[in-house]
C-alpha cells in the first residue's frame, strides 16, 4: 500500500504604491552667446582693441567687454551679470592712467532703480563701478570723453529734472555733478557722447527739440549750454555724433532725413551747417558715425541700403564726393553700427551686429577699400543647441550646437554625466554649417552626422569625425539629392549610413539616402506626395533590418504616412495618419510596435500598418519618444516641459524649464549609462544660448520586490532595481516597522515571519518612494515517510524553529476532500510524527502539512 504526502503552496497578489515626487532639471553644462552687438572699437596700450558687446556672455546676455587682437583672435575679458553693469552700449575709451571707461544702460534685476551706470576697467579685466544713476541725475549713459582737465565728460539719453536727458560730469574716482538738465525747448534726447572742441568747449547733438528733429549744441565745463543750430528734416533727422576734422570743424551725420534716408553735415564751431552728402538706399541708409582716414577723407558705415540691404562701408572726400567701397551680405557680416577705427597699421577696423551672433564680426579695411573678416563674434564652445545626445564609450555623451564656434557654423562636443565639457570640432562653412541633427556612432568608433547647409552647394554636408577632433568633410549634399537633413543618421544591417531629408529630390518631397563611411552616397528612395511628404523624423530598424518612419504631411488624406522602406529601396506605405503636425517621429518598443505622439494624438502602430489612437489628449512634441527601463515613455516638449506617458495613455508631467535652467527643448531625452535622462534646450541657461541638462527622476522601481514562496526552514533573498538620479538610500520593512540593518538594494532574510509583509524605501536628494508589499509565502518541505515494521507511517518533517504546523490527514481525495486534523507542532525545527493508525489495513491516508 502506497502512502501520499501532499504539499500546497498559496500565492498573493502584487499591490502596488507609488509616492509621486517632483522631478528635478540640473543644469551640468551652459553654453555661452558669444558677444552680440558689438561697439566702436577703442585701440589699447597693448596694441589690441577693446569694445563692448550689448548682448551675449555668460550671465544671460548681459553684455560683455572684449579684447581682439589684429589677427582675429577674440577674448571676452568682462562678463556682465547685473551687479556690475547690464548692457553696455558705449564702446570704452582709454584713459590716461591706462585704464579703460566706459557706461552700461542698465543694471538688470540685481540692482533696482538704477538706470546705467559708469565703469572703470583695466586691461586684464578687474572692472569697478563708479557711479551709478537713478534718474534724478539722469538714465541711459551714452560714451565718455576725456576733459581738458582729466574729468570725463557725456550725456544721458533721458531722465533728469525733465526726462529729457542731462550733461554730466565725472571725477575718475566716481564723485558725479549734473551740469545741465535739457527741457526740450533748448533739445532732448541725446543719443551720442560729447566732442571736444578745439576751444576746449564740448559739442554734442540731440535726437528732439522743441523746433525740428534734434539739435547741435556747445556746453562748457562749468555747464553754459548754447543752442548752435536745429535739423529741419532737409539737413536730416537724428543727428549722431560729431567728429572733428582736420580743418577744425565737426563733422557728422543723420540718421534720416536729406533725400529720406540720411546725410552727412559739416557745421562750424558757430553753428553754420552744410549737408555733404546724401543716402539714397543704393548707396546705403543710415549712416553711422565718421573717421578721418590716413588720407583724410572721411571713412564709415551704413546700417542698411546697399546692393544686399544690409549696410555699406563708404569713402567721403571733404568736398562730398561719396564713394561706395563695400557691399555687406550676410555671409561676411551685415548691418555695421558703430564708429570705425584707424589703427597704426593704417587700417580701418570695424565691427557689424549682424540679426544673430554668427553676423558680428570684426574686420579690416585697407587703405584700398579691401575688406577682410578677421573673427566672428560668437561662442568659441558653440551656441543652440538642437538635437539629441548621443551616448558613448565610457558614459561619454556626444552631441552638435547649431552655431557658434570658432567659425561661427556650429560645433562637435562632448560632455561627460558630471559636465565636463570640450569641444572636438569646429565648423566652418566649406565642410558644412548648421549641424542640427545629432551625431551617429559608426562601427570603426568615429562619430558620423550631416549638417543643415554648408558645403560647396551649401545644402549641407556627410561629415565624419574622430574622437580626438579631427574632422573630415565626406561628401557635399546637393539640391537633387535631397535638402535639409534635420535628423541623425541611422547604422543599417549592412553597416552603411541611412537618413532622411525633408525635401528636394526627385519630386522634391523629401528623399531616403544611404551613406557609406567612405563618403558614397545613394538615394534609396524618393518621396512623391501620394507616399508621403516631409520625413522630418529618423528612421527606426527593427531586427527584420527593414527601416520604418513617418512623414508628415502627403499620403491620401495630406496629413502624413507611415512606411516601410528596405536597404534595396522598396518603400511601402503601411498606413496614413489622420493627423496633422509639421513633426512625425516613431519610437519602437520591444514588442516591435512603434508609440509616436503627433499634435497630441498618442498612438501606436504594429509593423503591418494597424494605428491605434491611444489618447488624444497628449503634449505636443518636436522629438521622438525615449523609451525608458521601466517600459514607460519620456518626452520634451516645446513649451518647456518633461513628460511621461504609460503604454495605456497616462501622461505625467515630470519637470518644467523656466529659462533660468534652459528653454525651448526642442531634442529628445537620451538615457544614459547612469539611468538618468540627459537632453539639450536650444536657449536658456546661464549664457542664454542653451543648457544640457540632466532629468533627476525622483526615485521609482524598475523592479519592486516580488512575492515569493519560501521553504519552511530556509532564508530567501527581497531586492529591487531603482530608477532615478542616485545615490540611493534603502530601508527594508516587515509590517511596516524598519529592519534595522537591511539598508542595501538586496536583503536575505533568515527566518520567516508569519503574516508579515515586506516593503522597501527607495530614497534620493530627490525624493522617495515605497514600494509594493512583497509577500514571502511559507512552504513547507516535502516529507519524509518510511513505513514502519508494524504497518505505522514514520514522518519526518522541517519547519522554521518557533513556527507553528498543524499535519492533517485524510483517506479519500474525491471532492469533497475532508481534511482531519492529526498532529499540530509547536516548536517548529526538524520533528518526527509517527502515525500509528496508518497501520489499520486498508485505510489508504493521505497527509497535508499546514502552516497557520
Amino acid at each position: 500500500m502506497k502512502r501520499f504526502a501532499l504539499i500546497f503552496l498559496s500565492v498573493w497578489a502584487l499591490a502596488g504604491a507609488l509616492n509621486a515626487q517632483a522631478q528635478a532639471i540640473i543644469p551640468i553644462y551652459s553654453f555661452t552667446n558669444g558677444p552680440s552687438g558689438p561697439s566702436s572699437l577703442t585701440l589699447g596700450p597693448d596694441g589690441n582693441f577693446y569694445g563692448t558687446s550689448s548682448s551675449g556672455g555668460s550671465f544671460y546676455s548681459g553684455g560683455t567687454v572684449f579684447r581682439v587682437t589684429t589677427n582675429g583672435a577674440l577674448t571676452i575679458v568682462v562678463n556682465f551679470d547685473g551687479t556690475n553693469g547690464w548692457t553696455p552700449q558705449g564702446g570704452v575709451i582709454l584713459g590716461p592712467d591706462g585704464n579703460f571707461y566706459g557706461t552700461t544702460t542698465d543694471a538688470g534685476s540685481s540692482m533696482y532703480y538704477v538706470y546705467g551706470t559708469v565703469f572703470k576697467m583695466t586691461t586684464n579685466g578687474t572692472l569697478t563701478t563708479l557711479a551709478a544713476f537713478d534718474f534724478t541725475n539722469g538714465a541711459y549713459p551714452n560714451t565718455l570723453v576725456f576733459g581738458p582737465d582729466g574729468n570725463l565728460y557725456g550725456t544721458t539719453h533721458s531722465g533728469g529734472a525733465n526726462n529729457d536727458g542731462t550733461v554730466f560730469e565725472m571725477t575718475t574716482n566716481g564723485a558725479l555733478t549734473t551740469l545741465i538738465n535739457f527741457d526740450y525747448t533748448n533739445g532732448a534726447y541725446p543719443g551720442a557722447g560729447l566732442t571736444l572742441g578745439p576751444d576746449g568747449n564740448f559739442y554734442g547733438t540731440t535726437q528732439a527739440a522743441s523746433v525740428g528733429y534734434g539739435t547741435v549744441f556747445q556746453i562748457t565745463t562749468n555747464g553754459i549750454l548754447t543752442n548752435l543750430l536745429n535739423f529741419n528734416i532737409t539737413n536730416g533727422i537724428y543727428p549722431g555724433p560729431l567728429i572733428l576734422g582736420p580743418d577744425d570743424n565737426f563733422y557728422g551725420t543723420s540718421e534720416s532725413g536729406g533725400s529720406g534716408y540720411g546725410t552727412i553735415f559739416r557745421v562750424t564751431t558757430n553753428g553754420t551747417l552744410t549737408v555733404l552728402a546724401g543716402f539714397n538706399i543704393t548707396n546705403g541708409n543710415q549712416p553711422n558715425n565718421l573717421t578721418v582716414g590716413p588720407d583724410g577723407n572721411f571713412y564709415g558705415t551704413t546700417v542698411g541700403g546697399g546692393t544686399n540691404d544690409v549696410g555699406t562701408l563708404f569713402r567721403m572726400t571733404t568736398n562730398g564726393t561719396l564713394t561706395t567701397l563695400y557691399n555687406f551680405n550676410y555671409t561676411d557680416g551685415n548691418s555695421p553700427y558703430g564708429t570705425l577705427l584707424l589703427a597704426p597699421d593704417g587700417n580701418l577696423y570695424g565691427t557689424t551686429t549682424g540679426y544673430d551672433s554668427n553676423n558680428s564680426i570684426f574686420y579690416k579695411v585697407s587703405p584700398c577699400g579691401a575688406v577682410t573678416k578677421l573673427a566672428v563674434f560668437t561662442s568659441v564652445e558653440g551656441a543652440n543647441p538642437y538635437a539629441s545626445l548621443t551616448p558613448g564609450p565610457g558614459g561619454i555623451l556626444y552631441g552638435t550646437a547649431v552655431s557658434g564656434g570658432i567659425y561661427g557654423d556650429g560645433t562637435v562636443f562632448q560632455i561627460t554625466t558630471n559636465g565636463n565639457f570640450a569641444v572636438i570640432a569646429n565648423f566652418d562653412n566649406t565642410n558644412g554649417t548648421s549641424p542640427v541633427a545629432g551625431v551617429s556612432p559608426g562601427l570603426d568608433g568615429n562619430l558620423y552626422g550631416i549638417t543643415y547647409a554648408g558645403g560647396s552647394n551649401n545644402y549641407g554636408t556627410f561629415f565624419k569625425v574622430t574622437t580626438n577632433g579631427i574632422l573630415t568633410d565626406l561628401y557635399d549634399i546637393n539640391g537633387t539629392e535631397g535638402i535639409h537633413a534635420v535628423n541623425s543618421l541611422v547604422t543599417g544591417p549592412d553597416g552603411n549610413f541611412y537618413g532622411t531629408t525633408a525635401g528636394d529630390g526627385t519630386y522634391g518631397d523629401g528623399t531616403v539616402f544611404r551613406f557609406t563611411t567612405n563618403g558614397t552616397f545613394e538615394t534609396v528612395a524618393s518621396f512623391n506626395g501620394t507616399n508621403g511628404t516631409n520625413p522630418y523624423g529618423s528612421l527606426v530598424l527593427e531586427p527584420n533590418g527593414i527601416f520604418y518612419g513617418a512623414t508628415a504631411a502627403g499620403g491620401s488624406d495630406g496629413n502624413g504616412t507611415i512606411f516601410q522602406v528596405t536597404t534595396n529601396g522598396i518603400l511601402t506605405v503601411l498606413t496614413n495618419l489622420g493627423y496633422t503636425s509639421e513633426f512625425a517621429y516613431l519610437t519602437a518598443d520591444p514588442d516591435g510596435e512603434f508609440y509616436g505622439i503627433i499634435s497630441g494624438n498618442f498612438f501606436k502602430v504594429t509593423t503591418n500598418g494597424i494605428l491605434t489612437t491611444i489618447t488624444n489628449t497628449g503634449p505636443y512634441t518636436t522629438a521622438s519618444l525615449t523609451l525608458g527601463p521601466d517600459g514607460n515613455f519620456y518626452g520634451t516638449t516645446p513649451s518647456d516641459s518633461i513628460f511621461q506617458v504609460t503604454t495605456n495613455g497616462e501622461v505625467t508631467t515630470l519637470a518644467n524649464f523656466n529659462y533660468f535652467n534652459g528653454d525651448l527643448p526642442v531634442g529628445g531625452l537620451t538615457l544614459g549609462a547612469d539611468g538618468n535622462f540627459y537632453g539639450t534646450t536650444y536657449n536658456g541657461g546661464n549664457g542664454s544660448a542653451g543648457e544640457v541638462y540632466r532629468l533627476n527622476l525622483s526615485p521609482q522601481f524598475v523592479d519592486a520586490p516580488m512575492n515569493q514562496s519560501v521553504l519552511i526552514g530556509e532564508g530567501t533573498t527581497l531586492n529591487a532595481t531603482p530608477l532615478g538620479a542616485g545615490p540611493f538610500w534603502y530601508q527594508w520593512l516587515s509590517n511596516g516597522v524598519p529592519v534595522i540593518g537591511a539598508t542595501n538594494s538586496e536583503w536575505t532574510i533568515g527566518e520567516l515571519v508569519t503574516n508579515a509583509q515586506y516593503q522597501l524605501v527607495l530614497s534620493s536628494v530627490f525624493g522617495s518612494s515605497t514600494s509594493s508589499v512583497a509577500y514571502l509565502a511559507p512552504v513547507a518541505a516535502t516529507p519524509s515517510v518510511s513505513l514502519q515494521p508494524n504497518g505505522s507511517v514514520m514522518l519526518s518533517l522541517a519547519t522554521s524553529t518557533n513556527f507553528g504546523s498543524r499535519l492533517y490527514f485524510t483517506t479519500n481525495l474525491t471532492p469533497p476532500i475532508v481534511w482531519q486534523p492529526l498532529y499540530t507542532n509547536v516548536g517548529g525545527g526538524n520533528w518526527q510524527y509517527m502515525d500509528t493508525n496508518a497501520a489499520v489495513v486498508g485505510s489508504g491516508r493521505f497527509y497535508q502539512l499546514s502552516t497557520p
